[in-house]
């Protein structure tokens, strides 16, 4: 069973995920995944801007839409992969990869369904009322009601092996 934690609580938890990984590896790969309108997004920027824990914005890079984003200090570049993946076929991040500066510890890679990657070391699972889900589908949609209703509609695919597991419910 996955306890769902408050936003303070899943970045203490995930601060010290990262520490932990992070001495044994160079590099540590964090999928957030969520419903459409669960607030995926939004975390990763916030992530992004903020940074968390013991780790600055400059050494978190976020993949979300098929944009990375990085923070080189003055600098925020965006770098855009649009080459659409076959089915059933993951390529984790290769072609971001080559742009990441040393001294970027983490990539956070924001996906509903998470098809690029085949292996998370952390992942963190993003639950939301129904109702609220709407009201951010309605405004983000500009009410386009068939959107809307095909957004609502859809699953989660989180079919991916992972060491660890975080749940942030709003």
């Amino acid at each position: 069973m996955l306890l769902c934690q408050t936003q303070v609580e899943l970045l203490e938890n995930l601060n010290q995920i990262c520490l932990e990984t992070l001495q044994e590896k160079s590099r540590m790969v964090v999928a957030i995944s969520g419903l459409c309108g669960s607030g995926k997004s939004t975390l990763g920027k916030f992530i992004r801007k903020q940074g968390f824990g013991d780790f600055k914005p400059y050494q978190i890079a976020v993949i979300d839409d098929n944009v990375m984003s990085l923070n080189l200090f003055l600098v925020r570049p965006k770098i855009r992969y649009n080459a659409p993946l076959p089915p059933n076929i993951s390529d984790n991040l290769k072609p971001f990869k080559k742009f990441l500066p040393p001294y970027v510890k983490i990539i956070f890679y924001v996906s509903a369904n998470l098809q690029r990657i085949e292996f998370a070391d952390a992942l963190i699972i993003l639950r939301i009322r129904d109702e609220i889900r709407l009201q951010r589908l309605q405004k983000r949609e500009n009410n386009n009601q068939e959107r809307i209703q095909s957004l609502m509609g859809n699953a989660l695919n989180i079919d991916i092996p992972f060491t660890y597991a975080l749940c942030l419910k709003n």
